[in-house]
């Protein structure tokens, strides 16, 4: 899908997926949708995701892909709980959270849950998904504004990890989307 928002051309996918949301008094049960080629300006995206899961109801969550930066078709994929996939996200888990220990952002996030998404773009390995929020009282929260530079350093690490060909950023607040993702 190729959306038109605010005089731009944004290329967006569909992740064949569903996660938990928020709309009104209820759980939504919703698509992510992916931006590639997004603007660096977490302004802009913040509008953006707003846009889109106010404008698309099978919408509740708006990602932006670090890796792959270019659109693919993504699939998901049937997985079990194993030592290796929980190692895989503890791994994932340490990398983020001494990255942004180091970066002297620890203390300015409220929460960082890390996920391991069943979601492939080869066939065997999975998607990880960033997602820092803000919040005072967890009835709301915003995403957190981590630098890109931050983010290019984590997802070179990520992608290291054996099994993980995709990072994605969860860029959107709640509502629509949950703080953690079921």
């Amino acid at each position: 899908m190729i959306l038109f928002i605010n005089f731009k051309i944004i290329k967006t996918q569909i992740l064949p997926i569903k996660s938990v949301g928020v709309q009104g008094d209820a759980r939504s049960y919703r698509h992510p949708a992916v931006l590639f080629d997004y603007p660096k300006n977490w302004k802009e995206l913040n509008k953006i995701a707003t846009q889109i899961t106010n404008r698309f109801a099978e919408v509740n969550r708006v990602l932006i892909a670090l890796s792959p930066n270019e659109k693919q078709e993504f699939a998901s994929i049937q997985t079990e709980i194993s030592k290796e996939r929980v190692k895989t996200l503890q791994l994932a888990d340490k990398i983020v959270h001494d990255k942004v220990s180091d970066a002297g952002l620890i203390e300015k996030i409220w929460q960082f849950p890390v996920v391991l998404l069943p979601i492939t773009n080869n066939g065997t390995d999975e998607a990880i998904v960033l997602r820092p929020v803000d919040s005072q009282e967890a009835m709301t929260a915003s995403f957190s504004h981590i630098p890109f530079e931050l983010l290019a350093e984590i997802t070179e690490e990520l992608l290291e990890l054996p099994g993980i060909s995709c990072v994605f950023f969860d860029i959107t607040n709640k509502p629509p989307g949950t703080i953690e993702w079921e």
